[in-house]
């Protein structure tokens, strides 16, 4: 059903130039107004959403419930003996912070899991569990889509309805409830949000973004380099502003590395004089060897049955490398398929990551007019609109805007087709930052 879906948006590009081009404009304008750029970069420059059905947004919620929730029992685990910590070689002083009482349940509040969607195939490749980004940008990009004549014209003709997230929300009441759980009963009020990151790096506008949801929301907010706050008298303070909640952005490892530069922000962490999320307490599961622990029988004691049979289906079994370097087992005489060996250093974990990434692309739409179109996460050749449409074996796909698609109840479901794409062989699924998953936005439930 999924594939008539696509047939019939391709269709309506390839049938209409002039509606192509116009999407195109539109995308374009809607990037520049609503400065949707990494740094410099464009988030999106194709015209066709990444659409996936209602049963496999299911079946992805699922998955995640189940594999998170064994997650926060090995956290538990973790958290009660020390030495079950080893396989992550936490530092002394990551160690240390993981130990604070942070004042709420969720080891990580804020989390994602990255994975490959392909049909009813979910295959979980990394846990980022300290400073998930790209939310905000979704919900932004996501209106910007939703403006595109193609979009209203696929929408006008009927048979579909799309599914949208409003991931700045969710995020919004995760961070509220963290704080009230932190406070207790002493503090009645609003918090004042304290956004915390370096200054400078590409994601910037984000934080803008959330600060103005959370201005919405009369959730007074500042966006602060860790280095211009000051602890002093049990307060943590940017300039005459006390900070009650801190959304963190900055990365433990960094902060730790220039952390003679920027000291208020972890002393007064560790001091409780301020609720932070994530906490480094994150730190636990964002190490890539959470998912040795995940699939290692001696960490899965208190899984239900159907928790060990989400990790043996969903999480490549992981053993640990014993340096930098990641290693292929397969190749190493291990006969067990579906291997991974992941390193667990900030600088090896980088560039396994952007290995993963560029494994994604399979195959090269057969065109001399491509571009090479960068979106979260994730690297590949898609197609953006020429001036006229492209051949038939164009792609106009978007892996920044999830959305799911429901048949109307008055249409009969499509009859099954051959996508308009047949050289399109990459993977489809769509980045785990544009598309919150049941856990993303709270994982303490």
């Amino acid at each position: 059903m999924i594939d008539d879906a696509i047939a019939r948006y391709h269709d309506l590009l390839q049938s209409d130039p002039a509606l192509a081009a116009a999407s195109q404009e539109a995308l374009d304008a809607g990037l520049r107004d609503e400065n949707l750029f990494f740094g410099d970069r464009p988030l999106c420059s194709v015209l066709r959403p990444h659409m996936i059905t209602t049963g496999q947004y299911a079946r992805v919620r699922e998955a995640c419930r189940l594999v998170i929730g064994a997650t926060i029992k090995v956290g538990a685990r973790l958290l009660a003996d020390e030495r079950l910590m080893e396989p992550l070689r936490l530092s002394p002083r990551e160690q240390e912070l993981a130990r604070v009482d942070h004042g709420y349940d969720a080891v990580s509040a804020i989390s994602r899991l990255d994975a490959f969607l392909a049909g009813d195939s979910l295959s979980f490749i990394e846990y980022n569990a300290e400073t998930p980004a790209g939310g905000a940008y979704t919900d932004v990009l996501t209106s910007v889509f939703l403006r595109l004549p193609v979009v209203r014209r696929f929408l006008d003709a009927g048979g579909y309805t799309l599914q949208t997230f409003d991931t700045r929300a969710g995020l919004t009441d995760l961070l509220l409830r963290c704080y009230q759980s932190w406070r207790g009963q002493k503090t009645p009020g609003a918090p004042s949000i304290g956004i915390v990151d370096w200054a400078g790096l590409p994601t910037a506008y984000e934080h803008e973004l959330y600060r103005r949801h959370f201005a919405g929301r009369g959730l007074p907010a500042v966006i602060v380099d860790p280095r211009e706050l000051e602890y002093a008298g049990g307060a943590l303070r940017h300039g005459d502003t006390t900070i009650d909640l801190v959304y963190k952005r900055v990365l433990v490892h960094e902060l730790l590395a220039r952390e003679s530069e920027a000291p208020a922000l972890l002393q007064a962490y560790a001091d409780g004089a301020v609720c932070m999320v994530n906490s480094p307490r994150g730190k636990l599961f964002h190490k890539k060897a959470i998912f040795a622990l995940l699939t290692d029988a001696a960490y899965q004691g208190d899984f239900t049955p159907e928790e060990r049979a989400a990790v043996r289906r969903h999480v490549p079994w992981t053993p640990p490398s014993r340096t930098a370097r990641s290693t292929c087992w397969n190749c190493c005489g291990h006969n067990r398929s579906a291997s991974c060996s992941s390193p667990t250093t900030t600088t090896a974990a980088k560039a396994w990551s952007s290995a993963g990434r560029a494994a994604r692309a399979t195959g090269t739409a057969p065109s001399t007019r491509r571009y090479k179109v960068t979106t979260w996460r994730r690297s590949a050749w898609r197609w953006r609109a020429p001036s006229s449409p492209p051949s038939s074996t164009g792609d106009w796909s978007s892996a920044s805007c999830p959305w799911t698609w429901t048949p109307s109840s008055s249409t009969a479901p499509p009859t099954a087709s051959s996508r308009a794409s047949p050289a399109r062989r990459y993977s489809t699924s769509p980045p785990a930052a544009a598309q919150p998953s049941p856990r993303s936005s709270c994982t303490s439930k």
